[in-house]
């Protein structure tokens, strides 16, 4: 851990976005867990062991990127902006091999700056985004059919633009995308429908793991109702309605409502901030007053918006709730309102989604007090 070990082939020393990357698994998980622990310490005899992935599974596994792109001399670069400065990053090895092989064939084929001012490179699975910071593109005469057949062959189904002159601080034009080739979804490890631009787990096999031992403790059937909120694309909508109960998503971006209404289409979503949607979400309950009422939240890293927070501690009658965090610092924040108010905490999950680096997610099964 002091910098003396070798790094990883592809991994620039001066990259420190996986300040775990010269830390054995063991050191790792230690270190992730301690701080879970401490973040946590009002409920840290209810927190389990990490649950992680093992050897060569720790590397290549990320196969959703967002990339900031600059161009040199007619020649692309891609790679990290972590204090404003630029920083390439050409063959990180926790990427997926073909997200570096997509990388490597762009470099090479796309025109310079002034026919294409993009501005980020995203792919998710096998689906490529390039972000330009125009409303129109000049030319798409570099889409030839090489180039796409080249694409084809390192597993890439569809190639996109989003036009959006504002690109920067909002990553994406709702509204600026264009598919130059190919196909514009794409199923992931999970069989599930995906756009180009939509979250997606960075470990399939740890978020299905995840969504297991949820599902285990929610335990949904026909006699119950599931309020899904940040519902996603729909990997956890599906599991809902599987088990035959009453499915309720809520989900705030457009394309990935899109999707889980593909993924899960028995059941009924709203799009929108979830804070927004709670009176058609508590129509859909009264519905069914006499199902038990269930909870899955899976907020962002800022955590649940407080009339949220309210409405599960206070209102909603839920029984059972799984929440996924991302952030131990705003779960620390959620639970003890919801502690507060009737729930106890029966198990803390830690999953090890991003080996390599410092972040470390969590899993909260609460219970309510009868």
């Amino acid at each position: 851990m002091d910098g003396t070990i070798t790094l990883r082939d592809g991994c620039v020393r001066a990259c420190r976005a996986c300040q775990h990357r010269q830390w054995s698994q063991e050191e790792s998980e230690q270190q992730k867990l301690a701080g879970l622990q401490h973040t946590l310490a009002q409920w840290v005899d209810q927190i389990a062991a990490v649950q992680g992935v093992s050897g060569e599974a720790r590397w290549g596994y990320r196969e959703k990127v967002k990339l900031s792109a600059r161009c040199y001399d007619g020649r692309w670069e891609f790679g990290t902006e972590p204090y404003g400065d630029f920083l390439p990053l050409p063959r990180c090895p926790i990427q997926s091999a073909r997200i570096t092989a997509a990388l490597a064939l762009l470099r090479d084929h796309l025109p310079d700056f002034e026919d294409l001012p993009m501005r980020y490179f995203m792919q998710h699975g096998p689906l490529v985004t390039l972000v330009v910071k125009a409303a129109r593109l000049r030319s798409t005469a570099w889409v030839t059919e090489q180039l796409c057949a080249d694409l084809r062959a390192i597993g890439v189904t569809g190639l996109h633009v989003n036009l959006h002159p504002a690109a920067g601080r909002v990553l994406l034009s709702e509204n600026g995308w264009r598919c130059l080739w190919g196909e514009s979804l794409a199923q992931d490890a999970m069989g599930l429908w995906h756009g180009p631009g939509e979250e997606g787990w960075l470990s399939p096999t740890l978020h299905s793991q995840a969504l297991d031992q949820a599902a285990g403790f929610l335990a949904a059937d026909a006699q119950s109702s599931v309020v899904d909120l940040h519902c996603g694309h729909g990997a956890s909508l599906r599991r809902w309605v599987s088990a035959g109960a009453n499915a309720i998503g809520v989900e705030f971006d457009g394309a990935a409502v899109a999707c889980a209404k593909r993924n899960a289409p028995a059941a009924t979503i709203l799009r929108g901030p979830c804070a927004q949607r709670l009176p058609q979400v508590r129509a859909q309950l009264a519905e069914h007053p006499e199902r038990t009422r269930l909870a899955y939240v899976s907020p962002p890293r800022t955590g649940l918006d407080p009339a949220v927070v309210f409405w599960l501690a206070e209102e909603s009658g839920v029984q059972r709730l799984a929440y996924l965090s991302a952030h131990p610092g705003s779960l620390k924040q959620d639970l003890a309102t919801l502690c507060a108010s009737g729930y106890a905490v029966a198990q803390l999950l830690p999953f090890d989604f991003f080996p390599q680096t410092h972040h470390i997610e969590a899993l909260a099964l609460l219970q309510r007090h009868a």
